[in-house]
């Protein structure tokens, strides 16, 4: 039946699953962001033991950082533009937070991976800045993923389009939260995970919380530049 933001809904039994009586409400709303971010990862076929950048430290970002320290990742690396976002984010098991409005930001974290750069490339940001950069910080034979989804024109000059020539890396990117058989192990493993207290989703993620009856409130600040950073809760 069509419609949500109510008190009951209707849905296929198969869309449904089962919180734990140990999961919060408000964890279970984070569960499907968490499902995106581990998506991001499956594509890209990740492995640990290697150093990881993440572009963009919004509730995407963070979650990707975190799965990514669950699986083995040796490092993470966010790159932001908020200082309050890279000291949360340090939370998730950020092991490196480097600003983008920092000139030197590009030259450090170079010189953190040996001038190496890095073997997985996450962009939770999607805009014009940060889909370049990740060419840039891209190590060869790397993995980028593109999650975060750009509102505008993009455009590569030659010279940074080059890389994905000179460091034969792979370039995907990530819509879906699930995988087969539906819903797939992105959300088996992060309802377990979470059930066992490996997962945790810190305070930070939801920055308001408003009653039902001010959802256009909620959805307006969503359209305004800078007005939240994180998930709104909304509550009857």
């Amino acid at each position: 039946m069509q419609g949500s933001y109510a008190e009951y809904i209707k849905l296929p039994e198969s869309n449904a699953l089962k919180l734990a009586d140990t999961i919060s409400y408000d964890e279970g709303a984070l569960v499907e962001p968490s499902t995106v971010a581990l998506h991001a990862l499956e594509l890209v076929r990740f492995r640990g033991g290697e150093d990881v950048a993440i572009i963009g430290g919004g509730t995407i970002g963070l979650l990707t950082c975190e799965w990514a320290k669950i699986l083995g990742a040796r490092r993470v690396f966010i790159f932001d533009l908020d200082s309050e976002m890279l000291e949360l984010s340090k939370k998730f098991g950020a092991d490196v937070t480097l600003n983008t409005n920092d000139a030197k930001f590009y030259d450090t974290a170079m010189e953190k991976t040996s001038q190496k750069g890095f073997a997985y490339v996450f962009d939770a940001a999607g805009v014009d800045f940060t889909f370049k950069l990740a060419f840039r910080l891209a190590g060869t034979k790397s993995s980028i993923c593109y999650v975060g989804i750009p509102n505008r024109e993009l455009s590569y000059p030659a010279d940074v389009f080059f890389n994905l020539y000179k460091k034969e890396f792979q370039l995907t990117g990530s819509l879906m939260s699930f995988s087969a058989p539906f819903p797939g192990k992105e959300w088996d493993l992060t309802l377990k995970q979470l059930e066992a207290g490996k997962l945790k989703f810190y305070e930070g993620l939801i920055l308001n919380r408003l009653p039902l009856r001010d959802i256009a409130l909620a959805q307006g600040l969503f359209r305004t530049p800078g007005a939240t950073r994180g998930k709104i809760m909304l509550f009857d």
